[in-house]
């Protein structure tokens, strides 16, 4: 829900698609506080990378 709709108000500009990148990294990170953990804990930092990466290649696209 959080990328769709940010990726919704983004309208897809690499700009706006960075910040929703961040915004699903809190979110991924705020999930994993509920059900901390070991196996959790794994994937949620494989997939906050992930995240972090995203918003990082969408800005440094932004800036091109």
């Amino acid at each position: 829900a959080v990328g769709l709709s940010g990726a919704l108000i983004a309208g897809c500009r690499a700009s706006g698609m960075a910040r929703a990148m961040l915004a699903m990294a809190v979110a991924q990170a705020l999930a994993a506080l509920v059900e901390p953990h070991g196996f959790v804990l794994f994937f949620t930092a494989v997939y906050l990378a992930l995240w972090l990466a995203a918003a990082f290649l969408f800005g440094r696209a932004a800036r091109v």
